[in-house]
């Protein structure tokens, strides 16, 4: 038990090395953009997941963030070359359970999703 507010605590968290970005999601589905060399700065907030996010994945070219989330689906977001983040692509009706795992292949092209019900399956990000 945390002795922080539920807006407060952390459930994924990952890492851009390329953006120097740090993105944390909490018990609401927020997920909080920070910049690394000063956490307390935000970049953006990311509002669309319904629920709390289990899995944050930027993608191996660091131009995508996946998000898994509790509302069993996945958002992908599109980042520009000035760190700005966009709605890439939002995989709903999809899954049946809570997604609890992200991969993406080396050229960042496709993601595997396994959710609690552990289906697993795969998506072509290029074209949505």
């Amino acid at each position: 038990m945390s002795s922080h507010p539920v807006h407060q605590q952390a459930r994924g968290i990952t890492y851009s090395k390329k953006h120097q970005h740090v993105a944390v999601s909490n018990n609401y589905g927020d997920v909080h953009i920070l910049d690394y060399n000063d956490l307390s700065k935000r970049v953006t907030t990311l509002l669309k997941p319904r629920e709390w996010c289990e899995v944050l994945v930027y993608s191996p070219n660091e131009a995508f963030l996946a998000i898994g989330s509790h509302d069993d689906s996945i958002y992908i977001y599109k980042i520009s070359e000035s760190g700005e983040y966009s709605l890439h692509w939002s995989i709903t009706f999809v899954h049946s359970s809570a997604i609890l795992a992200i991969d993406w292949t080396n050229d960042s092209k496709f993601i595997r999703a396994i959710d609690q019900a552990y289906a697993k399956i795969f998506y072509d990000v290029d074209a949505c």
